[in-house]
This record gives structure tokens, C-alpha cells and sequence, in this order.
């Protein structure tokens, strides 16, 4: 049987509001909880052997509510969080002229293969997404739940898709039109060339009635 994982995008957290930017400790709001439950009844229905998670706390959260939902434990991994931005940015206001200075400037540096401040480069984030995708394809398990970020997903799939042809003009083109709703699903599966295949992006049928 052919590999297939499932990426999960964590619920809403408090800077998916669109207020502040976020760290790695941010939670769920409340329609994030109620967002991560239906996604663990969804899942349930699912039959997978490995659940996995971002070391975030928002993405621990949304995974805590898979595992009591499907009665499997999980495991954590660094290589799943989301993309670092600079953290001058942290906690600052989105709309705030210093976080936007901040950001203009990390995107010019990203576009060109270069590295601002304490930012993750296009060069980082795409190793760490190529070294994710290695870690993954390397378990045991052949049906995986993975729960991540949206942003590190669009990123992971713009590798999966050009492969040798990315580079950080394109990669950022990718980053800037993928759009993803929390607890959207992605799938991906290796096909009988042993390559990945990108199956499903953000599935959020769950929310049909919600």
C-alpha cells in the first residue's frame, strides 16, 4: 500500500483574528476549540496508525482533541511548525506601521534567496519542509495524520509541486495565493513511481453546516 498522509491545519488561534501576530504559544479561541472538535469526529472516521503534531501549542491543542476522538496517542515534531518570521514581530500589532516595516522587509529579503534578521529564509523553510517531508516518508506508519500551519503547508506543497523548478520568486507567489481555512485537510500519497502526488488541498466539507 502506497504512503498517504493527511495535514490538518490547527484550529483558529487568537492571532488568526487577524489583531496581533503570533508565537509559538498562542492558543485556540474558542470557535478554534469548537473548530478542532469537529475535525477529531471527522478524523474518527478515518482510518490512519500514526497521529503527529507541530510542537506549536495551538496545533498540540487541535491534536489532543484527535487523539481523545480516536483513542491514538501522538507524537510531536519541530519539523512541522509554522514559517519563523522575524521575531520583532511577535505579539505586535498586525495593522501597526512597525510590524508592516518589518514584514516588507522580510518578504524582499525572502524573494531574493536572503535572510532578514532572525527571520526563516526561503532557503530554510524549504529544507525544513523537504526535511519534514523525509522525516514523514521515513515512519513506519503508512497512513499518517499530521496536524500543521497553514502557512508551512502552502510551502510544503509548492515543494511537492515544482521540485527542482521552485525558487523563492515562485515560492512566494505560491505562499501569497494558496488559501487555507483552519482544519482544512491536504492529502498527499506516493504513487507507483514512489513520487508524491498532492491528492487533496484544504478540505473543509466538515464545515458545511457549521
Amino acid at each position: 500500500m502506497s504512503k498517504r498522509i493527511y495535514f490538518v491545519r490547527h484550529g483558529e488561534s487568537e492571532g488568526n483574528t487577524g489583531i496581533f501576530i503570533q508565537t509559538a504559544e498562542t492558543p485556540l479561541t474558542e470557535k478554534g476549540v469548537e473548530q478542532a472538535k469537529i475535525i477529531a469526529n471527522r478524523i474518527s472516521n478515518l482510518e490512519f496508525d500514526l497521529l503527529v503534531a507541530s510542537t506549536y501549542h495551538r496545533a498540540i491543542q487541535t491534536a489532543e482533541f484527535i487523539s481523545k476522538a480516536t483513542k491514538k496517542p501522538f507524537i510531536t515534531s519541530d519539523l512541522l511548525v509554522e514559517r519563523l518570521r522575524p521575531s520583532e514581530q511577535f505579539n505586535t500589532l498586525q495593522n501597526s506601521l512597525e510590524s508592516q516595516k518589518s514584514q516588507e522587509q522580510y518578504l524582499a529579503a525572502f524573494v531574493l534567496g536572503e535572510k532578514y534578521k532572525d527571520g526563516e529564509s526561503y532557503y530554510e523553510i524549504t529544507n525544513r519542509a523537504r526535511a519534514a517531508l523525509e522525516f514523514l516518508e521515513k515512519l513506519p506508519e503508512e497512513k499518517i495524520v499530521v496536524v500543521s500551519h497553514g502557512m508551512f503547508l502552502r510551502v510544503l506543497c509548492a515543494v511537492l509541486l515544482l521540485k527542482k523548478h521552485l525558487n523563492p520568486q515562485n515560492c512566494l507567489e505560491i505562499m501569497s495565493t494558496l488559501k487555507t481555512k483552519n482544519t482544512g485537510i491536504t492529502v498527499i500519497e506516493k504513487d507507483q513511481n514512489n513520487d508524491w502526488r498532492l491528492v487533496c488541498w484544504n478540505d473543509h466539507a466538515h464545515f458545511a453546516e457549521y
